[in-house]
């Protein structure tokens, strides 16, 4: 069963991730500088994300409220009821040409939902890597402080700065995580308006070429397995036949025996 994906949104804008970096002004919503120009426009723009984020749960609210007004049912309702009460109203013969009207623009207002979401945890993603790389930047600077490790308020001030860097990335790996979740929830609601629009028996608009190309691609890249080494080719190289045996030696002639002086002749 489908939960409601935004309904932790405000959470997670609010007080970001759970690991070490919880315990922060990031993780808790506020704009924290530190007065270095290196850090601090990413810090303004990790709270520009927060603050985008808290719209998202009044956004799938405005892009059902059709949906939702036509079937009665609470403004907070999840997918699986929008989805079971549409099909119940389809099948019981009083969808009319207004509610299919609501249908369908419900289900073109979720694909323009789900893409910009999508859009924007791709965006989130890079945003962490900068923060990584900020953080990794950070560590180095502490470790070559120099005379500066007996300086106290020095010392405090960079590992809170780390603090806040670890909580920054915490919360946008947290917000990428949700617009995600989120974006395949109106995707799927968009699917199953589709479903209900056709036993309806009205048109469903086909989406752009584009943007099922991109889908597709997208899902490939989710099922990919890992790549395989390749089988090493065959080698058509024959291998050269066996040596033949070389020749027997040729025999020894034994050369003839030597014969033998004649006796001399005794000359008395």
């Amino acid at each position: 069963m489908r939960l409601p994906a935004l309904c932790l949104v405000l959470v997670l804008a609010a007080c970001g991730g759970m690991g070490f970096g919880g315990n922060t002004k990031v993780a808790h919503g506020e704009l924290y500088q530190s007065g270095d120009g290196n850090y601090d426009p990413f810090f303004k723009t990790v709270h520009d994300e927060q603050a985008a984020a808290k719209q998202w749960p009044e956004e799938r609210k405005s892009s059902r409220s059709g949906l939702v007004t036509a079937l009665a049912v609470a403004p907070e309702a999840s997918e699986d009821t929008l989805a079971r009460e549409t099909r119940n109203r389809v099948k019981s013969g009083k969808s009319d040409g207004g509610f299919v009207s609501v249908m369908q623009q419900t289900r073109q207002s979720e694909l323009a939902r789900a893409k910009k979401l999508e859009e924007r945890a791709k965006h989130l993603d890079g945003l962490v890597k900068d923060g990584k790389d900020l953080q990794a930047d950070a560590k180095k600077s502490h470790e070559n402080m120099g005379a500066d490790k007996a300086d106290e308020k020095k010392q405090d001030h960079i590992r809170e700065l780390r603090r806040e860097l670890e909580g920054a990335v915490d919360v946008l790996g947290s917000l990428a995580s949700d617009a995600r979740s989120s974006a395949k929830d109106a995707d799927e609601m968009a699917s199953d308006l589709a479903h209900s629009l056709e036993k309806a028996g009205a048109a469903v608009p086909e989406e752009k070429k584009e943007e099922k190309e991109e889908k597709k691609e997208e899902k490939k890249e989710e099922k990919k397995p890992e790549a395989k080494p390749a089988a090493k080719p065959a080698s058509t190289t024959k291998k050269p036949d066996a040596k033949p045996a070389p020749p027997p030696p040729p025999a020894e002639t034994k050369p003839p025996p030597a014969q033998k002086p004649p006796d001399e002749v005794f000359n008395p």
